[in-house]
């Protein structure tokens, strides 16, 4: 198995035991934010005790003499920006690489990014999930990211649900996660 694909998968089972968590007490992350802080801590959790939270970078322009060649990077990011200020996918899994070859504004190889989104019963935002999954369709057609996805986290349904095991490679996939039908109850 490749690094990447371990990586990957590691990665899915700790969103997916996330997902299951969440349905069970939704109001425990009611805020994007929320969900996007607490899948952030788990990955960056497990990937540092498997050794793999870090790797190194090797940027020759990355704006600091001192930091040339001596780059010291998180596996995952949330909320990140890119050198122009473009706001880049909720959480991301960084890719193994050889940095050599990249820069920062255009190439930096990415395993898996994810958008996610909640909903409501006050706040519509169809308009906002649109635009997400596209934002992550469009890194998939450029290569840009091996893996995608968009998490909708639904506080309207409940019922049941079954996560997939692995995302497919190059396929956004969308995945509507309601609330267990559980929840309430004694």
């Amino acid at each position: 198995m490749s690094v990447d694909t371990y990586l990957m998968q590691i990665g899915w089972d700790v969103i997916r035991n996330f997902i299951n968590d969440w349905r069970e007490e939704p109001l425990r992350w009611g805020y994007e934010i929320e969900i996007q802080a607490e899948i952030y801590g788990r990955l960056s959790k497990v990937y540092d005790l498997l050794g793999e939270g870090i790797f190194q970078g090797n940027y020759e322009n990355y704006g600091c003499e001192q930091l040339k060649n001596a780059q010291i990077l998180n596996r995952v990011s949330c909320e990140t920006k890119d050198r122009t200020d473009r706001k880049m996918p909720d959480l991301i899994i960084w890719e193994d690489a050889d940095f050599h070859n990249y820069t920062m504004e255009k190439d930096w190889p990415m395993l898996f990014v994810c958008e996610i989104k909640v909903t409501n019963r006050f706040v519509s935002e169809a308009k906002r999930i649109q635009d997400d999954e596209e934002k992550v369709k469009n890194i998939l057609l450029r290569k840009r990211s091996k893996y995608g996805c968009l998490l909708v986290f639904c506080f309207k349904k409940e019922g049941q649900f079954e996560c997939p095991p692995m995302l497919s490679k190059g396929e956004c996939k969308r995945i509507d996660i309601p609330i267990s039908s559980k929840v309430g109850m004694p």
